[in-house]
């Protein structure tokens, strides 16, 4: 092989291996913000749940009233599905092997006028900076816990 092939390759080599290194890069803080946060896909699953009580608000005039008390959001699937989460159930679609699913807890005012929404998540959960705390309509929102509402 001559000496100016050698180098040819060589310098196409060095080219493939600067770009695959390139899409690593860009690519890494997906793949470390996944980890970085385990409380993410639980986060997102209320966001979820909260989007569907303002559609059902929307539509309805009021969130569902299903008590006065601080109840599993299991209680909802009979107002939400399908119309407001669609056919699969987009809060407790978990792996049957999944060891711990999150659970998530729902209260409302007697006039439908406010909702709370109740997570646990870790104690060193940057969200819980930002979250509502205090018992808040029945639900007991302190650290731990994580806690998102809304009103009309």
């Amino acid at each position: 092989m001559k000496r100016s092939k050698k180098i040819f390759l060589f310098f196409i080599l060095l080219i493939i291996v600067i770009i695959f290194g390139l899409f690593l890069y860009l690519n890494s803080p997906f793949i470390h913000w996944k980890y970085a946060n385990p409380n993410r896909e639980q986060l997102s699953r209320l966001k979820t749940l909260e989007l569907s009580l303002d559609l059902y608000r929307d539509k309805k005039g009021s969130y569902p009233v299903v008590g006065s008390d601080c109840q599993e959001v299991s209680i909802l699937k009979q107002y939400l599905i399908p119309e407001f989460l669609g056919e699969r159930d987009a809060v407790y679609g978990y792996p049957a092997n999944y060891a711990n699913p999150p659970r998530y807890f729902y209260a409302n005012s007697p006039d439908g006028r406010q909702f709370v929404l109740k997570t646990l998540l870790t104690k060193d959960s940057s969200a819980l900076k930002n979250d509502l705390d205090g018992t808040i309509l029945g639900c007991n929102c302190d650290d731990p816990n994580y806690c998102t509402s809304g009103s009309n």
